[in-house]
């Protein structure tokens, strides 16, 4: 038997807070939706959130607009991975409920200018320890050979040539 889920918000892809979405369900979900930038509807009433089949949520995720299949990036235009989501496993007819957060692996910041100040000088003392041992640092992993340029489309006129743009306005009637 194929099981359900609902989806909710914890936050946006990149650790930060999504606002007034964090921890609300989501509703609905047009990936075409607001120009191809995506459109959805959040709510904090569980008995609100869209049930979906593990299915279907996984082609709605991985759905890409027609009308802004591709990110500035080149990458494909998937709008709702801008968000950090939790899919939640439901029965039919079951409210889903929001797991809890995970515990933060980064040390809470100090509060106080004393309590500040004791912690830059453990960080100074601990990298002097590791240049003194000669512990050397992870190095970064290799960057990634730049992605081909897209074969250019047809039917849109090369503007990298002087005047090309003015010609091509001009051919359109547009001056």
């Amino acid at each position: 038997m194929e099981g359900y889920c609902a989806v909710a918000c914890l936050g946006l892809a990149d650790g930060r807070e999504a606002g007034g979405i964090t921890g609300a369900w989501l509703v609905w979900y047009d990936p075409a939706g607001n120009n191809g930038n995506g459109d959805a509807a959040w709510s904090h009433d569980p008995a609100d959130a869209a049930r979906f089949t593990e299915w279907e949520w996984a082609e709605l995720y991985a759905s890409v607009p027609a009308n802004r299949p591709r990110r500035p990036d080149g990458k494909p235009n998937r709008p709702i991975a801008m968000f950090n989501l939790a899919i939640v496993p439901v029965r039919p007819g079951e409210l889903p409920s929001i797991p809890p957060a995970p515990a933060a692996d980064a040390p809470q910041l100090p509060v106080t200018d004393a309590e500040l100040a004791a912690r830059i000088d453990e960080i100074v003392a601990a990298a002097a320890a590791r240049k003194a041992s000669g512990t050397s640092q992870a190095t970064p992993p290799p960057s990634r050979p730049p992605s081909p340029e897209p074969d250019p489309d047809p039917d849109k006129p090369d503007l990298s040539e002087p005047g090309a743009l003015m010609a091509s306005l001009r051919a359109m009637g547009l001056i």
